[in-house]
């Protein structure tokens, strides 16, 4: 049996290759969701006086929202197949 027919949309294989980019879209997602708030509370520099301690919260800062931004990129960069097709084009 060839799954790979492409003849309709709802195919097993092309609802193979979706699932393949909307569980790890999803998890990226919602990883970035959990640190925004974790984030601005645990690591509220501008809050602290002494200029060690504010030096350590915010570089703990600044490379949660450096993962933020590669988890964004990950959830909505577009699929390998899409980036090709936009190429040939």
């Amino acid at each position: 049996m060839n799954w790979s027919c492409g003849r309709t949309p709802l195919c097993r294989c092309s609802a193979a290759r979706r699932s393949r980019w909307v569980s790890p879209r999803l998890s990226a997602l919602t990883l970035a969701a959990s640190l925004v708030p974790t984030t601005l509370a645990g690591h509220a520099y501008w809050k602290i006086e002494d200029p060690a301690a504010r030096k350590v919260q915010r570089i703990q800062f600044h490379k949660n929202m450096a993962m933020i931004g590669g988890l964004l990129f990950a959830a909505l960069d577009a699929p390998p197949s899409s980036r090709g097709a936009r190429r040939q084009k």
